[in-house]
């Protein structure tokens, strides 16, 4: 029981961390895009930043984001480049999980429980 817990933990980590760096993603795209659709700003548009706009490169096409966005940003850059020390985290904590969980005695190797261990004794006195 302790390791489904443990690898449980890991995995919704993992999972809150990449699905914050795919949201975040998409939602910069779309306020680029929606920043973009007016006709006026399409017609200041070269048709080589449209053209890499409808393709997803959204580099260098000079808008502000929310600030908000931008703290999501930063934490999504924070989960990428610093994933060395992250990663090596969540799994010790993993790892805390399995080593520190509280063992009940079914689950000791070798040791049997009590109720067995009364079953055993009588079949050998008998």
């Amino acid at each position: 029981m302790k390791y489904i817990i443990a690898i449980s933990v890991v995995c919704l980590i993992f999972g809150l961390a990449l699905r914050l760096i795919t949201e975040t993603r998409r939602e910069v795209r779309e306020v680029f895009r929606e920043a973009f659709q007016s006709p006026e700003v399409q017609a200041q548009l070269s048709e080589e930043e449209q053209q890499s706009m409808s393709e997803g490169n959204l580099d260098g096409l000079g808008t502000e984001l929310p600030a908000l966005l931008v703290m999501r940003i930063q934490r999504c850059d924070l989960l990428k480049n610093f994933w060395f020390i992250w990663i090596p985290l969540t799994l010790g904590l993993g790892l805390a999980i399995i080593n520190f969980w509280p063992m009940t005695s079914g689950e000791l190797s070798g040791d049997p429980s009590p109720a067995n261990s009364t079953s055993t004794s009588m079949k050998q006195d008998g």
